[in-house]
């Protein structure tokens, strides 16, 4: 298990990994003992055992605004990769570079000459494993990108910070409507998001659309768009009420909803406490004496 080259002082953690799991170890005997992971000839920072809300949030950053880019070195025969984020806000750049910082990863800042557009690299595989866990992909991801697993049996303030990451990234608030809306290119990722939100309670709708171009986006490789809208005024408000608030779109947002008091008629026969029909097309009372039976998982 000792490293192929270079100085042979410590034990690669995927070599251990490995051998662990040939050897039918449970990962309950050792997890305890794996508090700091070697890189750089350095000790980083002691990562947290389990998912933290910084790190989903930069999760949502990374998995709208972001790319995992794969590279081969030829002279050690391994493989790396690189996260790099781009985004037109400092303030969601620096955020990300001191969440990253916080736990022991160096990135570095670039700023193209021709439009001054910062982008933020790091690389590390460790974190790239990481956001592969979680739906994010290397290659294509615009397409290609889904929810992870993991992520539906993560708690409500793991999942609220990962959704905030994504509207930050891909979202949008509109104040005359009260309404909340996520963008993406990848049916995936929005049936996912569909499926998220639906479980924290969150009354939602897709709608695809065609792809157009804009001033930042001048190229386009896929014809369709979704479009994630929560249009309920009293579930967007207790969305961004919800979110942890790394951000400046989701702090903004937050104070323009709560200074709306915006109330629903209640005399519609389709309004409900705990029902909000999208498109009601027809309302009819029929008589039935069969017994009617609900089933709740």
């Amino acid at each position: 298990c000792r490293r192929l080259r270079g100085r042979r002082k410590s034990v690669r953690l995927d070599y251990f990994l490995k051998a662990c799991k040939i050897a039918k170890i449970p990962e309950s005997n050792y997890i305890k003992y794996i508090k700091n992971i070697k890189t750089a000839s350095n000790f980083r920072n002691s990562l947290p055992l389990k998912l933290t809300k910084d790190l989903m949030w930069l999760a949502g950053i990374i998995a709208t605004d972001g790319c995992i880019v794969k590279h081969k070195n030829k002279k050690h025969r391994s493989i790396y990769y690189h996260i790099k984020i781009g985004n037109r806000s400092k303030k969601l750049l620096e955020e990300a570079k001191k969440i990253l910082n916080k736990y022991g990863f160096k990135c570095h800042q670039y700023i193209r000459k021709i439009d001054n557009f910062t982008s933020l690299e790091c690389g590390s595989n460790l974190l790239s494993y990481l956001m592969f866990s979680l739906g994010i992909k290397y290659k294509n991801k615009t397409k290609n990108i889904e929810i992870g697993n993991p992520i539906f049996s993560l708690s409500p303030e793991l999942q609220h910070a990962y959704l905030e990451g994504v509207f930050e990234g891909d979202g949008n608030f509109n104040k005359q409507h009260s309404m909340i809306r996520i963008f993406t290119a990848s049916k995936k990722f929005a049936i996912g998001l569909y499926s998220l939100l639906n479980r924290l309670g969150y009354n939602n709708n897709v709608n695809k659309y065609k792809s157009k171009t804009s001033k930042l986006i001048k190229i386009i490789r896929l014809k369709d768009i979704y479009c994630i809208a929560i249009t309920k005024h009293e579930d967007t408000k207790r969305f961004l009420n919800a979110l942890p608030i790394y951000g400046d779109k989701a702090r903004n947002s937050k104070k323009t909803i709560n200074k709306i008091d915006k109330k629903c008629p209640k005399d519609l026969l389709q309004q409900d406490k705990y029902i909000h029909w999208l498109d009601v097309k027809e309302i009819k009372k029929i008589k039935y004496n069969n017994p009617t039976y609900n089933l709740t998982l």
